[in-house]
Order: C-alpha cells, then sequence, then structure tokens
C-alpha cells in the first residue's frame, strides 16, 4: 500500500499557519508459510509559523500585540483605504501587530521520518519468534528575522538560526506459546524485551547589529554581538515483560503480567520498578442456566488490578549540574546550575476496577465499570525559596486517590437493510482526594498556582473571595477567613484587599468531577450523518483576561467589556461592578473565577457515498465518497471567556478550539 497526503490550516491569529506533505508505506509479506515480514514507512514535511503573541494550550500570553489585543480600540482597521499596513495602529504609540508580524518573518520546518521492520518466525504451530524495530524521528529548522529597516528595530537588525535533530528507537522481541489441553482448557504464554533509546541534539546561533535588509546572513552581523549555543540530550528504557492467559470453557478467562523497568532519568538506586497486573473474567452468558434467557445476548463480569509508572520528567532531574554559561566581570564561571536529587524515583499508580457489561434484547449495548486508582510518588516541582538559588525542584510529593464509575449505554433505534440509527453516552464520575505528602506535610498550598493539596480533600483552588458591592456605598467586599483556611468560610467581611490574610479554600475543585459525552448516528443508502456532543460538568477556569479587560481603573485608557457598565450608582445598588468613580480597582480573586461547564458540539460529520450501479461500466473507480465534517460548531457554557475548554486552570490570551470546516473528496481505485 502507498499513499499521501497533503493538509493545510491557517491560524486564527495573524502570522499562524501549518502545512504538512505525507508520503506513507506499507508492504507485508510471507515468502515462507513460517516466515512473514513487514515494512512500514511514513514521510512528511511540515512547516509552521507562529507569531508567538498568544498563548496555545500549554502557556498563556499577556502580550497587547496578541494574548491582550482585545484592550485595544477594535473600530481601527488593520490596513488602511488603500489596503496598506500603517506601522503604528494605536494612539498609545503601541504598533500594527500585522505590521510587526510582516517584519519579523519567522518559521519552523520539520522533516518527519517514521519507520518501522518486523519479522515473525513460527518454527513450530503456535510457537512464534518475532522482532520488531522502529525509529520515529525528526530533522527541524528554525529561522527568525527582524528586518533592519523596521521601525520598531532601532535600525539594527537581529537573525536566529537553528537545526536540531530528535529520535526515538525502539526495539521489541518476543516468544509467544499458545496450546490447548484437551477441548476445555487454553493457554498463552509470552515473554519479551524492548529497548527505547531517546537522542536530542540542536545547534542554535544568532546574530545582532544588521543595518541592511539585504544582507541578513549570520556572519553579516557585528561579532560581538553574536552568540552560539548546542545542547544534546539522551535517556534510555530497558525493559523486560511477561504475559499469562488461561481460559476455560470459553467461560472463565484469567491473565496476569509482570514487567520491569528500568530508567537513566533516575539514579542507579531508583532505576528499575517492577510493575504487575492480574485479571479475570466471567462470561457468564455462556453459563448453561443463562440459555433461556433469550433477551441476554451477551454478559461478561470483569475484574482486574495492575500497576504502572510513569518517568514522564527531564532526563538529568536526578544529578547535581554544573553550568559554565554564567559570566563574572567579563569572565565565565562555573555555577551550581541544580542540586543532586538521587532519591527521585518513578511515580506508581495502582488501579483496580470491576465491571459488567452485555448486550440486551439485540439492540442495548451497557458497560459499567467501578475504579479505584491510586497515584503514589507523584513527580512535581517543589518550589524552593528563591535564597537557595533554586526556585524549584522535582521530587516526589505523595500520593493521590481517585475513585469513580464510567458508563457507557448504546442503543439501536433503528435498523435495516440499508438504513440505520444509533444512540450513545458516555458519562464519568471522579472523586478525587490527596491521601499523603511529602515530609509528613498535611496541606501543600503551590506559590503563584492559587492551588492547595491537602490531606483528605481534593486539590482545590485557593484565593481571597470576593463578596461583591456594598450596596451602600459602592466598595467592593471579601470575605475573611475563618481559623481554618482550608474550611471555606464566608461569614464577615472586609473592605481591605490583603491577598496573603484573605486567602482561603474557595470551594473550588481543580479536577472537573463529571465528563461524559453522547453521539447520534444514522445512515439510509448511501448517505450517513454523525454527530458527537462532549460536556463537563463542575469546572471552575481563572478568567484572568477579564482582570484586564473589566478593570477599568488598574488599565484606564483601554478597551473594556460592555459589562463594566454594570457600576454602583446611588440608582444602581445592585450592580456587579464597584463605584469607578471612587478609584478602586478589581483583584485578582474569585469574581475571575468563572462555572466553565460546557456542551459542545464536537464534530459532526456528514456524508454521501455514491452508489456502485452509477459507477458501473467503468473500470476504473470502486468508489466516490463526499464529506463535509465541522468541528466545534456549537458550545453552550455560562464562562464569558473566549473557550472553556481550555487546558489548565487558567486563561490568559489563549485563542482556544476554533471553528473548523472541512471538505473531503475520497475516491477508491
Amino acid at each position: 500500500m502507498i499513499g499521501a497526503s497533503q493538509y493545510h490550516q491557517r491560524g486564527t491569529a495573524f502570522g499562524n499557519f501549518y502545512d504538512r506533505y505525507t508520503v506513507r508505506s506499507n508492504v507485508q509479506g510471507r515468502p515462507k508459510d513460517w516466515l512473514k515480514m513487514g515494512m512500514n514507512f511514513s514521510f512528511s514535511m511540515e512547516q509552521t509559523s507562529g507569531a508567538g503573541f498568544w498563548g496555545n494550550s500549554g502557556s498563556t500570553s499577556n502580550n497587547p500585540y496578541g494574548g491582550l489585543s482585545y484592550l485595544k480600540n477594535p473600530l481601527i482597521p488593520a490596513v488602511d483605504e488603500n489596503g496598506n499596513v500603517p506601522e503604528v495602529l494605536w494612539a498609545d504609540g503601541d504598533y500594527n501587530t500585522k505590521y510587526l508580524i510582516d517584519q519579523q518573518p519567522q518559521q519552523r520546518d520539520y522533516y518527519n521520518m517514521l519507520g518501522s521492520f518486523n519479522v515473525e518466525i513460527e518454527p513450530f504451530k503456535n510457537f512464534k519468534i518475532a522482532s520488531r524495530a522502529g525509529v520515529d524521528g525528526y530533522v527541524s529548522t528554525y529561522n527568525y528575522t527582524m528586518i533592519p529597516s523596521a521601525q520598531f528595530s532601532g535600525g539594527v537588525g537581529t537573525r536566529s538560526r537553528s537545526y536540531g535533530l530528535s529520535y526515538a528507537a525502539t526495539i521489541t522481541n518476543t516468544l509467544e506459546y499458545s496450546f490447548n489441553i484437551g477441548n476445555a482448557h487454553h493457554f498463552s504464554l509470552l515473554a519479551g524485551h524492548e529497548g527505547v533509546s531517546n537522542y536530542s541534539d540542536s545547534l542554535a546561533g544568532e546574530s545582532k547589529g544588521f543595518t541592511d535588509d539585504r544582507l541578513t546572513n549570520l556572519q553579516d552581523g557585528k561579532k560581538e554581538e553574536s552568540s552560539v549555543s548546542e545542547s544534546l540530550s539522551q535517556s534510555r528504557f530497558l525493559s523486560f515483560f511477561g504475559r499469562f492467559e488461561y481460559s476455560l470453557l470459553d467461560k472463565y478467562y484469567f491473565d496476569a503480567s509482570v514487567r520491569n523497568d528500568a530508567c537513566s532519568r533516575f539514579g542507579a538506586n531508583n532505576r528499575n520498578a517492577t510493575f504487575w497486573a492480574a485479571g479475570a473474567m466471567w462470561r457468564i452468558k455462556n453459563e448453561d442456566f443463562m440459555m433461556g434467557a433469550s433477551a441476554i445476548n451477551d454478559l461478561n463480569l470483569k475484574v482486574s488490578y495492575g500497576t504502572q509508572g510513569n518517568a514522564s520528567i527531564g532526563n538529568y532531574q536526578h544529578l547535581g549540574l554544573i553550568s559554565g554559561s554564567a559570566k563574572y566581570m567579563d569572565t565565565s564561571v562555573k555555577v551550581l546550575a541544580q542540586p543532586a536529587n538521587p532519591g527521585l524515583t518513578w511515580e506508581q499508580q495502582g488501579l483496580f476496577t470491576v465491571g459488567l457489561n452485555g448486550r440486551f434484547f439485540d439492540m442495548l449495548d451497557v458497560n459499567v465499570e467501578f475504579y479505584n486508582r491510586i497515584t503514589t510518588d507523584m513527580l512535581m516541582d517543589v518550589p524552593y525559596n528563591y535564597t537557595t538559588g533554586f526556585s524549584s525542584l522535582k521530587a516526589n510529593v505523595g500520593s493521590l486517590s481517585n475513585r469513580g464509575v464510567d458508563i457507557m449505554i448504546g442503543v439501536d433505534i433503528l435498523r435495516g437493510r440499508d438504513y440505520y440509527l444509533r444512540a450513545s453516552t458516555t458519562f464519568n464520575y471522579n472523586a478525587e482526594k490527596v491521601t499523603k505528602l511529602f515530609n509528613g506535610l498535611d496541606r501543600w498550598e503551590i506559590a503563584n498556582t492559587g492551588l492547595a493539596y491537602v490531606v483528605g480533600k481534593p486539590v482545590m483552588f485557593y484565593a481571597p473571595i470576593y463578596a461583591g458591592v456594598d450596596p451602600a456605598d459602592g466598595a467592593p467586599m471579601w470575605y475573611l477567613p475563618g481559623e481554618n483556611v482550608d474550611e471555606t468560610t464566608m461569614k464577615e467581611t472586609t473592605k481591605k484587599f490583603d491577598k496573603a490574610t484573605l486567602t482561603q479554600n474557595t470551594g473550588l475543585r481543580y479536577t472537573p468531577p463529571v465528563y461524559g459525552g453522547f453521539s447520534i448516528a444514522g445512515g439510509w443508502r448511501g448517505f450517513s450523518v454523525q454527530a458527537d456532543f462532549s460536556y463537563v460538568l463542575g469546572k471552575t477556569l481563572i478568567n484572568n483576561d477579564a482582570y484586564f479587560y473589566a478593570n477599568p481603573n488598574q488599565f484606564a485608557g483601554d478597551n473594556c467589556h460592555k459589562s463594566v457598565a454594570d457600576f454602583w450608582t446611588p440608582e444602581n445598588t445592585d450592580a456587579k461592578f464597584p463605584d469607578w468613580s471612587k478609584g478602586y480597582s478589581m483583584q485578582m480573586d474569585t469574581h475571575v473565577y468563572e462555572d466553565a461547564d460546557f456542551l459542545r458540539l464536537k464534530n459532526l460529520q456528514v456524508a454521501y457515498a455514491l452508489p456502485k450501479r452509477l459507477l458501473a461500466g467503468q473500470n476504473v473507480l470502486n468508489g466516490l465518497k463526499v464529506t463535509f465534517t465541522g468541528r466545534n460548531l456549537l458550545t453552550a457554557t455560562k464562562y464569558s471567556g473566549i473557550d472553556p475548554e481550555v487546558a489548565g486552570n487558567l486563561s490568559l490570551g489563549r485563542l482556544g478550539n476554533s471553528k473548523q470546516y472541512l471538505f473531503g473528496l475520497e475516491l477508491t481505485f
């Protein structure tokens, strides 16, 4: 099989685009009855550009040219009546965002390769020796130029270039043997080994001092303002594993597995960890006493327990590191860049699950699972006193439990030879609780995050609780915490704001307790429609944007949200905002902590496949299908910001999920 594709997307913000070209191949062969071989290969070229003025799914931005550009006058066009891009757009002297981007062209290119080779030998029946080797990597380039003639450059340009190589090479070898004893007992045994090598290497150079737009190569800058840097990072994983499976009479099933993983990211004494899992299933429907239950098509009871590990940290977090890049009186000096952390070890998770699933009346599918997940030795950044010279250090900080239920229900509403209509829904409820903290602590309030881990409670938001506006004089108020700041207290109020003394448990959970979704799919002959909805309940999102655009005294002269017009006056004492005429400013308190529950149409697909009879009389096309896909088309939410679905607990300058429309034509030859 050989295939090719291309994809092009223009971002919501100026200067953002993504282009991808892909070629794929898949070759499988069986030269001998006892030998199978195969090779998969994929190569793609990606070209991207992001202005960096806006945040994304992993970062925020308070840049006035992007993330906070809504503070600018929205009535001023980005281009003039002649289509020209003015350099300075706003009266305060800020530059036109489009002009900034045009004068600072940048682009990242990725050349990705994903390839694997596999071979399987069966020297005798049901005994298989398999090996698979693969690599997933890319070469990247980055180019940035600040043009010298740009008004904001001061007549001096900048040029940056970098190259990088990154890959993960994996090899897996397994031995598998399956056999039966009579017709009742079925066994399967597997043993294997896996090795993973991660490698990342980069080289970057920067030069400044260009004065001519035509001469912007690195060597054209001033030598004294040029710099070069390089980095190298590697990690290794080595695993040995085994699995045992047994079934009896096609009714009772049991499986168990064990693996030992070693990771170079931990010190020698903590490098290895052993994980295991065991599970059983009872096919109740196959019991003799179920023969007469015609309404039950399938019914299974499952129970399992397993452990797994997490090593998603930097490659050298356990080492004491020295840096030679520091300067003292124009002389290079060596400094301690990271203290040794030999006790760092695997984050581990144990998961117990019991579930029941089945099909009823040949139309209703049900799956219910209860789970208890315990995470121990959680890997997190622990803030340090800045007087130590370090802001934080990675550490194993405690344990967290998550208990809940997963429910899936699907029903065939209509089903016929050339038509169908099916509905399904999923529901998850999760109860979170901190069960242990490091160094014997009962509580850990993480500085500058507004979050606290308290033993016996979920991870909660901590902040001053806004009590609204005093109807008597229009002053803002806050609730005074009680003796225990871990308990939400909303009794007495104060008009004096002090973040340190007013911060308490807001009663708002960091992790939403309810996730779910539902779908409806139908088709008639060649026409089909599917709509997928998702929802979240109990979500709180800090609308940090509102601190800027709904705070006219703090940010005088900037554009404001229309809601600030609801301020206190003698005639409007039940107002949302205080009396602006007295100079009050809004604070970073719970007035920007918003209900971010939402229901969203995540995906809508409409397709039509041309009937085979209309393709008769020719030997080229086997099929033709036209599709339309829409993403994020509808959203219902009380959240006043841009998007309630952004990752994390805070939204600042993030564009969020965009509406997307995709038209497709699928031809089969």
